[in-house]
């Protein structure tokens, strides 16, 4: 089991300025409503989703695009580590 050498308090300097930095970047950033929606029916696709009614593919696109939102957001964050969309069961 590993156990980590030092703990990063929230008083930290650098973790005051990434955070200033995080938000100012999420700040700046614009979604093309029109794209996501190209992406949810290609994932829809990929994965073999459908959805009962129109209200149930609106409530599980908005939680598509806040994940991938998130995702690219942490690829841009780390560039050699690829975080996507996963297919979940259920």
């Amino acid at each position: 089991m590993l156990k980590r050498r030092y703990t990063v308090s929230d008083e930290d300097e650098g973790v005051k300025q990434d955070k200033l930095k995080i938000q100012k970047h999420e700040e700046g950033v614009n979604i093309d409503d029109e794209v996501m929606k190209v992406r949810f029916e290609d994932w829809m696709k990929e994965c073999d989703k459908t959805y009962p009614s129109e209200e149930e593919k609106a409530r599980r696109y908005k939680v598509f695009k806040e994940n991938a939102m998130a995702a690219d957001k942490a690829n841009a964050s780390f560039p050699n580590e690829v975080q996507g969309t996963n297919r979940k069961e259920g």
